[in-house]
């Protein structure tokens, strides 16, 4: 027998959401393609490089 158990969860801190299925899909893409542009590319996630402080 096998027995499997498959659960989502939502964390908050806060009250606001802290870990979600998206972030968690976005971050094994970041591992998987070693860059957070075309993980958020493969998740078609937005995602926009911060902006060098003046």
């Amino acid at each position: 027998m096998k027995t499997d158990v498959d659960v989502r969860f939502w964390p908050n801190v806060d009250g606001k959401g802290f870990l979600g299925h998206g972030r968690i899909a976005l971050l094994e893409n970041i591992e998987a393609t070693g860059s957070i542009s075309a993980a958020a590319r493969a998740t078609r996630m937005s995602y926009q490089a911060p902006r060098p402080a003046r």
